[in-house]
């Protein structure tokens, strides 16, 4: 300041005007950092569900590869160049396997749009139940925690007994949870603990998952959660009146 006095007196009369000012953009900045890191913690990118836009924490994703990778996707939109899987034998099945309607769903337990959607699936099994076969697909998101040791977890207690894999996938649903909760929620159900803590220890269903992922990529998953009704694709969420409404428009053409 000493080789400039006027700027040394104009910074020492609006010197708490410019404090202020500068304290509105550090606020500001902190709001859109924490705004940042939530969307890349629950979406895998900066700027919100579906975004392909340039994330700081993340700044070579669009261009090491040729496509984004799969996000969480809440808002039910055109289903894209999705391709029915050759095969579900062998994955997670309920309700009947000779039903002629088949629902596939990919879903990644971490992610709040499967979560959003599951009240619905819930809906689906009570009222169609032996008139459907539901097939649920393991597709964890690699940007979001824990996903893929939530879906080993459910394998391992989907192993145990299906009745106590929906009330453990009920748990996994019911709040945002970690690893270190995930054996608490095994214990809540009162599934077998030590046979689940030898099946994660030893990661019984690894391959099983990643066998689940790679028909993701098949399929061309591009979002969870995704579904089929018979060959029908929708990707989101979606109500219970919309899946009602499909599996009986199928129902109806085989009855």
């Amino acid at each position: 300041m000493r080789f400039s006095p006027f700027a040394a007196r104009i910074t020492y009369k609006y010197f708490e005007v410019f404090s202020w000012a500068f304290l509105i953009l550090l606020i500001v900045s902190m709001y859109f950092t924490g705004a940042a890191i939530y969307n890349f913690t629950v979406y895998g990118n900066c700027n919100g569900p579906g975004s392909t836009e340039f994330c700081i924490f993340d700044p070579f994703a669009s261009t090491n590869s040729a496509e984004s990778l799969p996000s969480c996707t809440e808002h039910p939109k055109a289903a894209g160049e999705l391709i029915y899987p050759n095969s579900t034998v062998g994955m997670k099945s309920f309700g009947n396997p000779d039903a002629k309607v088949k629902v596939i769903e990919f879903g990644c337990y971490s992610c709040p749009f499967t979560k959003k959607a599951q009240p619905a699936i819930n809906e689906m099994l009570a009222e169609f139940g032996d008139q459907i076969e539901f097939v649920y697909i393991d597709f964890p998101l690699p940007t979001h925690e824990a996903s893929f040791e939530a879906a080993l977890a459910a394998n391992c207690i989907n192993n145990q007994s299906p009745e106590l894999y929906h009330k453990y996938v009920d748990k996994l649903f019911s709040d945002i949870f970690s690893l270190e909760n995930l054996s608490q929620f095994a214990q809540e159900i009162s599934a077998d603990t030590e046979e689940f803590k030898l099946c994660m220890d030893n990661k019984y269903f690894e391959g099983f998952v990643e066998q689940n992922i790679a028909i993701g990529h098949d399929v061309g998953v591009y979002g969870t959660p995704t579904f089929f009704i018979n060959k029908t694709p929708l990707v989101g969420p979606q109500s219970y009146k919309t899946l009602k409404k499909l599996i009986k428009k199928e129902l109806n053409k085989v009855s």
